[in-house]
Protein backbone atom coordinates (compact mmCIF):
# COMPACT_ATOMS: atom_id res chain seq x y z
CA UNK A 1 0.00 0.00 0.00
CA UNK A 2 0.96 3.25 -1.20
CA UNK A 3 0.83 6.84 0.96
CA UNK A 4 -0.11 9.85 -1.22
CA UNK A 5 1.89 13.03 0.32
CA UNK A 6 0.55 16.10 1.24
CA UNK A 7 1.33 19.37 2.81
CA UNK A 8 -0.67 21.42 5.46
CA UNK A 9 0.08 24.69 6.02
CA UNK A 10 -0.53 26.78 9.30
CA UNK A 11 -1.64 30.38 9.37
CA UNK A 12 0.98 32.46 12.44
CA UNK A 13 2.86 32.17 14.82
CA UNK A 14 4.60 34.03 17.51
CA UNK A 15 7.99 34.02 19.15
CA UNK A 16 8.12 35.16 22.71
CA UNK A 17 11.94 35.30 23.97
CA UNK A 18 13.41 32.05 23.82
CA UNK A 19 10.20 30.36 24.17
CA UNK A 20 8.73 29.20 20.51
CA UNK A 21 4.60 28.74 21.11
CA UNK A 22 2.46 27.88 18.12
CA UNK A 23 0.04 30.43 16.90
CA UNK A 24 -3.11 30.21 18.70
CA UNK A 25 -5.50 27.60 17.70
CA UNK A 26 -8.56 30.00 18.15
CA UNK A 27 -7.48 31.70 15.25
CA UNK A 28 -7.05 28.71 12.94
CA UNK A 29 -10.11 27.50 14.07
CA UNK A 30 -12.17 31.02 13.94
CA UNK A 31 -13.79 29.76 11.03
CA UNK A 32 -15.15 26.87 12.62
CA UNK A 33 -16.56 28.49 15.67
CA UNK A 34 -19.01 31.07 13.19
CA UNK A 35 -19.92 27.91 11.41
CA UNK A 36 -21.61 27.05 14.08
CA UNK A 37 -23.41 30.09 14.42
CA UNK A 38 -24.27 30.57 10.59
CA UNK A 39 -24.67 27.32 8.41
CA UNK A 40 -24.65 29.39 5.17
CA UNK A 41 -21.50 30.60 5.58
CA UNK A 42 -20.56 27.59 6.87
CA UNK A 43 -20.98 25.99 3.93
CA UNK A 44 -18.77 28.89 1.70
CA UNK A 45 -16.55 29.07 3.90
CA UNK A 46 -16.23 24.70 3.95
CA UNK A 47 -14.83 24.47 0.55
CA UNK A 48 -11.63 26.11 1.56
CA UNK A 49 -9.16 23.20 -0.05
CA UNK A 50 -7.43 21.07 2.81
CA UNK A 51 -4.35 20.92 0.80
CA UNK A 52 -4.43 24.90 1.50
CA UNK A 53 -4.71 23.61 5.55
CA UNK A 54 -1.83 21.41 5.45
CA UNK A 55 0.94 23.38 3.03
CA UNK A 56 -0.38 26.46 6.00
CA UNK A 57 1.11 24.08 8.80
CA UNK A 58 4.40 22.73 7.18
CA UNK A 59 4.89 26.92 6.66
CA UNK A 60 4.33 27.83 10.10
CA UNK A 61 6.20 24.97 11.58
CA UNK A 62 9.35 25.19 9.43
CA UNK A 63 9.76 29.20 10.34
CA UNK A 64 9.41 28.40 13.98
CA UNK A 65 11.98 25.59 13.47
CA UNK A 66 13.71 28.37 12.05
CA UNK A 67 13.73 30.86 14.49
CA UNK A 68 14.50 27.98 16.98
CA UNK A 69 17.45 27.20 15.63
CA UNK A 70 18.36 30.88 15.49
CA UNK A 71 17.59 31.19 19.28
CA UNK A 72 20.15 28.24 20.14
CA UNK A 73 23.18 29.84 17.96
CA UNK A 74 22.85 33.22 19.68
CA UNK A 75 23.00 31.58 23.15
CA UNK A 76 25.41 29.38 21.96
CA UNK A 77 27.78 32.67 20.59
CA UNK A 78 26.18 34.71 23.48
CA UNK A 79 27.69 31.71 26.22
CA UNK A 80 30.88 31.13 23.95
CA UNK A 81 31.97 34.60 24.43
CA UNK A 82 31.37 35.04 28.07
CA UNK A 83 33.76 31.42 28.62
CA UNK A 84 36.16 33.54 25.98
CA UNK A 85 36.04 36.65 28.49
CA UNK A 86 36.54 34.42 31.72
CA UNK A 87 39.54 32.17 29.45
CA UNK A 88 41.36 35.87 28.95
CA UNK A 89 40.96 36.72 32.70
CA UNK A 90 41.82 33.64 34.00
CA UNK A 91 45.44 33.59 31.33
CA UNK A 92 45.89 36.98 32.58
CA UNK A 93 45.56 36.13 36.05
CA UNK A 94 47.79 32.61 35.47
CA UNK A 95 50.24 34.97 33.60
CA UNK A 96 50.86 37.39 36.75
CA UNK A 97 51.09 34.49 38.78
CA UNK A 98 53.47 32.78 36.32
CA UNK A 99 56.09 36.01 36.09
CA UNK A 100 55.64 36.30 39.88
CA UNK A 101 56.91 32.50 39.92
CA UNK A 102 59.40 33.17 37.47
CA UNK A 103 61.11 36.12 39.51
CA UNK A 104 60.97 33.98 42.37
CA UNK A 105 62.31 31.24 40.50
CA UNK A 106 65.01 32.91 39.28
CA UNK A 107 65.81 35.23 42.32
CA UNK A 108 65.65 31.91 44.62
CA UNK A 109 66.90 29.26 41.99
CA UNK A 110 63.56 27.64 42.05
CA UNK A 111 62.28 27.10 38.88
CA UNK A 112 59.93 24.78 39.63
CA UNK A 113 57.76 26.84 40.85
CA UNK A 114 57.03 27.80 37.40
CA UNK A 115 56.18 24.32 36.27
CA UNK A 116 53.60 23.99 38.79
CA UNK A 117 51.97 27.45 37.36
CA UNK A 118 52.29 25.74 33.83
CA UNK A 119 50.72 23.05 34.67
CA UNK A 120 47.90 24.76 36.83
CA UNK A 121 46.54 26.46 33.57
CA UNK A 122 46.90 23.50 31.70
CA UNK A 123 44.04 22.07 33.75
CA UNK A 124 41.92 25.30 33.73
CA UNK A 125 42.36 25.31 30.40
CA UNK A 126 41.54 21.56 30.06
CA UNK A 127 37.83 22.47 32.32
CA UNK A 128 36.98 25.66 30.00
CA UNK A 129 37.14 22.48 26.72
CA UNK A 130 35.15 20.63 28.90
CA UNK A 131 32.45 22.80 29.86
CA UNK A 132 32.21 24.29 26.44
CA UNK A 133 31.77 20.79 25.45
CA UNK A 134 28.99 19.97 27.66
CA UNK A 135 26.87 23.13 26.69
CA UNK A 136 27.25 21.52 22.80
CA UNK A 137 25.50 18.46 23.93
CA UNK A 138 23.30 20.49 25.58
CA UNK A 139 22.17 22.46 23.07
CA UNK A 140 21.91 19.73 20.79
CA UNK A 141 19.22 18.11 22.81
CA UNK A 142 17.54 21.12 23.59
CA UNK A 143 16.42 21.46 19.60
CA UNK A 144 16.08 17.87 18.98
CA UNK A 145 13.24 18.04 21.95
CA UNK A 146 11.80 21.16 20.55
CA UNK A 147 11.86 20.16 16.89
CA UNK A 148 9.94 16.95 18.24
CA UNK A 149 7.33 19.04 20.45
CA UNK A 150 6.86 21.19 17.80
CA UNK A 151 5.77 18.72 15.55
CA UNK A 152 3.51 16.85 17.64
CA UNK A 153 1.72 20.48 18.52
CA UNK A 154 1.30 20.81 14.58
CA UNK A 155 0.06 17.77 13.89
CA UNK A 156 -2.40 17.68 16.81
CA UNK A 157 -3.83 21.35 15.43
CA UNK A 158 -3.55 19.65 11.54
CA UNK A 159 -5.55 17.16 12.93
CA UNK A 160 -8.39 18.40 15.06
CA UNK A 161 -9.28 21.30 12.27
CA UNK A 162 -9.59 18.27 9.28
CA UNK A 163 -11.69 15.82 11.76
CA UNK A 164 -13.55 19.52 12.81
CA UNK A 165 -14.43 20.33 8.92
CA UNK A 166 -15.41 16.96 7.50
CA UNK A 167 -17.39 16.48 10.59
CA UNK A 168 -19.44 19.90 9.71
CA UNK A 169 -18.87 19.12 5.91
CA UNK A 170 -18.35 16.23 4.53
CA UNK A 171 -17.91 17.33 1.24
CA UNK A 172 -14.85 18.63 2.81
CA UNK A 173 -13.06 15.87 1.63
CA UNK A 174 -14.04 15.81 -1.98
CA UNK A 175 -10.89 17.66 -2.49
CA UNK A 176 -8.50 15.56 -1.00
CA UNK A 177 -10.64 12.62 -3.25
CA UNK A 178 -10.03 14.21 -6.42
CA UNK A 179 -6.38 14.73 -5.57
CA UNK A 180 -5.67 11.37 -4.73
CA UNK A 181 -7.79 10.05 -8.50
CA UNK A 182 -5.30 12.66 -10.05
CA UNK A 183 -2.44 10.51 -8.49
CA UNK A 184 -3.44 7.39 -9.56
CA UNK A 185 -4.58 8.88 -13.05
CA UNK A 186 -3.44 6.83 -16.18
CA UNK A 187 -4.74 3.71 -15.03
CA UNK A 188 -7.74 2.01 -16.78
CA UNK A 189 -9.98 0.56 -13.76
CA UNK A 190 -9.98 2.77 -10.33
CA UNK A 191 -12.25 1.65 -7.46
CA UNK A 192 -12.76 4.48 -4.70
CA UNK A 193 -13.55 3.41 -1.03
CA UNK A 194 -15.47 5.47 1.30
CA UNK A 195 -16.69 5.27 4.54
CA UNK A 196 -20.34 4.24 4.48
CA UNK A 197 -20.73 7.15 7.54
CA UNK A 198 -20.38 9.90 5.34
CA UNK A 199 -23.13 8.97 2.32
CA UNK A 200 -23.31 13.44 1.75
CA UNK A 201 -19.88 12.98 0.67
CA UNK A 202 -20.74 9.55 -1.37
CA UNK A 203 -23.70 11.31 -3.39
CA UNK A 204 -21.78 14.16 -4.06
CA UNK A 205 -18.87 12.60 -5.89
CA UNK A 206 -20.95 9.90 -7.37
CA UNK A 207 -22.71 12.98 -9.28
CA UNK A 208 -19.57 14.25 -10.38
CA UNK A 209 -18.38 11.04 -11.63
CA UNK A 210 -17.70 11.62 -14.89
CA UNK A 211 -15.95 14.65 -14.05
CA UNK A 212 -13.57 12.33 -12.06
CA UNK A 213 -12.48 9.94 -14.27
CA UNK A 214 -9.10 10.41 -16.10
CA UNK A 215 -8.93 10.52 -19.75
CA UNK A 216 -7.44 7.09 -20.09
CA UNK A 217 -9.86 5.09 -17.04
CA UNK A 218 -12.64 3.22 -18.83
CA UNK A 219 -14.24 2.76 -15.60
CA UNK A 220 -14.90 4.13 -11.96
CA UNK A 221 -16.51 3.10 -9.24
CA UNK A 222 -17.28 4.84 -5.43
CA UNK A 223 -17.75 2.40 -2.70
CA UNK A 224 -19.27 2.87 0.82
CA UNK A 225 -17.00 0.52 2.84
CA UNK A 226 -17.05 -0.45 6.39
CA UNK A 227 -13.94 2.62 6.93
CA UNK A 228 -13.64 4.88 9.74
CA UNK A 229 -14.67 8.29 9.32
CA UNK A 230 -12.12 10.00 6.56
CA UNK A 231 -11.01 7.02 5.34
CA UNK A 232 -10.17 7.63 1.56
CA UNK A 233 -8.28 4.08 -0.59
CA UNK A 234 -7.71 4.03 -4.48
CA UNK A 235 -7.67 0.75 -5.55
CA UNK A 236 -6.33 0.40 -9.34
CA UNK A 237 -4.71 -2.53 -11.19
CA UNK A 238 -1.35 -1.48 -9.58
CA UNK A 239 -2.56 -1.48 -5.53
CA UNK A 240 -4.25 0.91 -3.15
CA UNK A 241 -3.35 4.32 -1.97
CA UNK A 242 -4.25 4.93 1.12
CA UNK A 243 -5.45 8.39 0.75
CA UNK A 244 -7.14 8.99 4.58
CA UNK A 245 -6.90 12.21 6.67
CA UNK A 246 -4.26 10.08 8.91
CA UNK A 247 -2.49 8.80 5.92
CA UNK A 248 -2.09 12.86 5.34
CA UNK A 249 -1.16 13.32 8.74
CA UNK A 250 1.83 10.63 9.20
CA UNK A 251 3.23 12.25 5.34
CA UNK A 252 2.99 15.72 7.41
CA UNK A 253 4.74 14.43 10.15
CA UNK A 254 7.51 12.98 8.08
CA UNK A 255 7.63 15.84 5.98
CA UNK A 256 8.59 18.04 9.00
CA UNK A 257 10.98 15.44 10.54
CA UNK A 258 13.19 15.30 7.26
CA UNK A 259 12.92 19.61 7.10
CA UNK A 260 16.67 19.07 7.22
CA UNK A 261 17.67 16.53 5.58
Amino acid sequence: MTSLSKIIKSVNAIEDGRTVTLCDVDILTSNLKTDDADPATNHKQGNLDIDVQITQIKTVSESILNRARADADNLMSQTMDMLSTQREAMLCEVNEQAEQIHKQAYDEGRAAGMLDGLHSFDEELSQIRAAVAQLQVKQKEQIAALEESIVTIALDVAEKILNKRITQDETEMESLVRAAIAADKGKSRITVELSKQMPVLIASLQQKLDSLKCSNCDAMELKAADLPVGACRIESEDGIIDASIWAQLENLKAQLENIDS
